[in-house]
């Protein structure tokens, strides 16, 4: 891509030049300066009159516009020394080539600056505003100049005539400099029109052609009848240069017409300067024919430049709109592939929306459908052209549509917190022909640029609810049996119980009387097992603490006759286990108890019982500590081969426990620790408790 630059009236900032290479411009200025005054003075000028193109004064203001403000001085001090000079040394009298040059080189200075103020964009020399600035600004200032010459010259003592000649050739030649040599120099500073095809050699031979051509024809029309020179008559009008000069300007721009304006001007000059017959049929006299020539050069370069210029324009528009057009293109091309991409993936999205199980409806936050997929279409008995744009109430049976309209509302407002995670609520849903069916609905927001919309699954549930409703039937009826088994086991333990308390009123011996009676209270405690399970809402896990609360109870009824003042202090916390812990925990505390209510009150002191359940870190702990005698000091538990406390061992090892019973300053304390199956709720920290007084 090239680069274009901006043809605005604004000048670019640019970094200060080195100061090495301001003093070499500033030499090459006033050198290129000096060339060209004595080239004025020498070759472009007729005995008794003035340049009749003065170079020097375009060169220095195209120098002044291209150098940086503090390279003026300098560069205007040289120019004027080497004019003064210059003057002085073909014969002009210092005292009037002095203050000559001075105007001369103020002529410059005022042009320049007035070009940088009222027309910046002037430097890089780009449009035909620019032309004409330098040209109207010129003109007034040189004939200015012109003026304060002939009047400095009159002082001198010559004739009205002389001074007014003097004027007209200042102002014109100067003018013609200006016109012709500051584009010169302000030319090599601009960009040119980028080119999308090399240069080709024709080009070149096309080039040579037309400025040898314009050389050649411009001689014979200015030179004719100087020495051996006669044109032919057609071409001794000076206008016979005009189509060569068009054609320049027109097949080379810019710098080609000024170039070849510049080898017109000077042939011409030169041919004028030397008694050329271009113009001697109209105007005889030479110094009539010099000013003729000087605004033909000048009317012919304005024409040619401005051509140029023109075309120049009309170039960089055509670039520029080829670019615009490649841009467009590579955009449009952009776009064609975005527009592909959007349909496949639309397609793809279509396919994918299709292939889903479950029925997916989008709507907007207005409730109308946007799109749907095919399985939505065969679960409401709806096409799709039936469903688009329609309210989406339309697929919700009438009970179900308020609660649907205000969940929507609520759902546009905060979306993110009614986002259904998992599976959403149900509803009844309508289908074409009027029949409803159970749904669930689940629901996503996503934003489609600034609107938001919903997508929304939908999950026919008939058959789920049917299996539901049938399985929820048969527990209640496995539950309902399940009762009946607890209560019937219930039954018949307490049957044996009642059987062995008959048997032990009839046995004499004290010893198989203690059997019977712990015989009883251990099937006692599996049957209050069955019988809290099967008074539970819950069949799955037992309340063990209301369990161990009625058991103690029990126990403690049973030996409050022979313990009186008995004291009980429960503290215990809810805790839930399975039916597989609870009966040999059941059994376990019936013998801990047992034993704590046969052996431990035996010194008359008032007894005092506690039991503290807790459940910690899915582990439970329950311990019974009582303030009677405490064990003995050589009691070996495994040593000991009781009924009771093998049983108590074997139920330990069944929960996969541990029991620890240790004495105590006043009584003795046994700790029951296993692993918890059924959780429990939180309570307080366990404390350590004293045993009572």
């Amino acid at each position: 891509m090239h680069r274009l630059r901006s043809n605005a009236s604004v000048v670019p900032f640019t970094p200060p030049p080195p100061t090495r290479l301001l003093v070499a411009h500033v030499l090459l200025v006033a050198t290129a300066y000096a060339g060209a005054a004595w080239a004025g003075f020498r070759l472009l000028s007729v005995p008794g009159s003035s340049a009749i193109i003065w170079p020097g004064a375009g060169l220095l203001v195209g120098a002044l516009l291209l150098l940086p403000r503090r390279a003026w001085a300098p560069t205007l001090a040289a120019a004027w020394a080497g004019t003064a000079g210059l003057q002085v040394w073909l014969g002009v009298p210092p005292a009037v080539a002095t203050p000559l040059a001075a105007i001369g080189v103020a002529e410059t200075v005022v042009t320049a600056s007035l070009l940088w103020r009222w027309r910046p964009s002037v430097t890089q020399f780009s449009t035909m505003g620019d032309m004409f600035a330098l040209a109207s600004i010129g003109t007034v200032v040189t004939a200015v100049a012109g003026a304060l010459g002939a009047l400095l010259v009159s002082t001198t003592g010559v004739s009205t005539e002389t001074a007014q000649h003097v004027w007209t050739v200042w102002a014109s030649g100067h003018a013609v400099g200006l016109i012709l040599f500051a584009p010169l120099c302000l030319t090599w500073n601009r960009q040119r029109v980028p080119q999308f095809t090399p240069v080709r050699a024709t080009r070149i031979t096309e080039g040579v052609l037309a400025f040898g051509l314009l050389l050649v024809v411009t001689s014979l029309v200015f030179f004719n009848g100087v020495g051996g020179v006669e044109a032919p008559l057609l071409l001794s009008l000076p206008y016979e240069v005009l189509p060569f000069a068009i054609l320049i300007a027109v097949r080379f721009g810019v710098r080609g017409a000024v170039f070849g304006m510049v080898l017109m001007a000077l042939v011409a000059v030169a041919g004028t300067a030397a008694g050329g017959g271009a113009f001697r049929l109209t105007h005889p006299a030479l110094g009539d024919r010099v000013i003729v020539t000087q605004w033909f050069t000048a009317t012919l370069t304005l024409v040619s430049v401005l051509l140029a210029l023109a075309m120049e324009q009309a170039r960089w528009q055509e670039f520029q709109t080829r670019l615009l057009n490649e841009a467009l293109a590579e955009a449009n091309g952009v776009l064609v592939h975005e527009i592909g991409e959007r349909e496949r993936a639309a397609l793809s999205l279509r396919m994918l929306l299709d292939a889903t199980p479950e029925g997916i409806v989008v709507v907007d936050h207005e409730g109308l459908v946007v799109e749907v997929n095919s399985a939505l279409e065969w679960m409401f008995g709806y096409t799709r052209g039936q469903l688009l744009g329609q309210p989406s109430d339309m697929l919700v049976a009438e009970p179900d549509r308020d609660m649907v309209q205000a969940y929507r509302v609520r759902y546009v407002a905060a979306p993110e917190e009614m986002l259904t995670r998992g599976p959403g609520p149900d509803l009844q849903a309508l289908r074409s022909d009027g029949k409803t069916f159970p749904a669930q609905v689940g629901l996503s927001p996503y934003r489609l640029g600034d609107e938001l919309r919903i997508i929304a699954t939908v999950r026919d549930v008939t058959e789920q609810r049917a299996a539901e409703g049938r399985m929820e039937t048969s527990l209640r009826e496995k539950e309902v049996l399940l009762r009946e088994v607890h209560h019937r086991v219930k039954n018949n333990m307490a049957v044996m119980s009642s059987l062995f308390y008959l048997q032990q009123r009839y046995a004499k011996d004290p010893d198989t009387i203690r059997v019977f009676r712990e015989s009883e209270s251990r099937v006692r405690s599996m049957a209050m097992v069955h019988e809290v399970l099967y008074r539970s809402s819950d069949l799955s896990a037992v309340d063990f603490s209301r369990y161990l609360e009625s058991l103690v109870e029990h126990l403690a009824n049973v030996y409050r006759g022979t313990l009186p003042g008995l004291r009980l202090e429960l503290d215990l916390e809810p805790i839930r286990l399975s039916i597989e812990q609870a009966v040999p925990c059941g059994l376990l505390l019936n013998e801990v108890l047992t034993n704590a209510f046969k052996h431990a009150f035996v010194d008359g002191a008032p007894p005092v019982l506690h039991v503290l359940a807790r459940a910690r870190n899915g582990e439970v702990r329950i311990e019974v500590i009582d303030n009677g005698v405490g064990i003995p000091d050589d009691h070996a538990p495994d040593r000991t081969q009781t009924l009771g406390l093998r049983l108590m061992q074997a139920l330990t090892e069944q929960l996969e426990g541990t029991i620890l019973t240790a004495r105590q300053a006043r009584g003795t304390r046994t700790t029951l620790t296993f692993p918890l199956i059924v959780g429990t709720s939180v309570g307080t920290p366990m404390p350590d408790v004293a045993t009572a007084s």
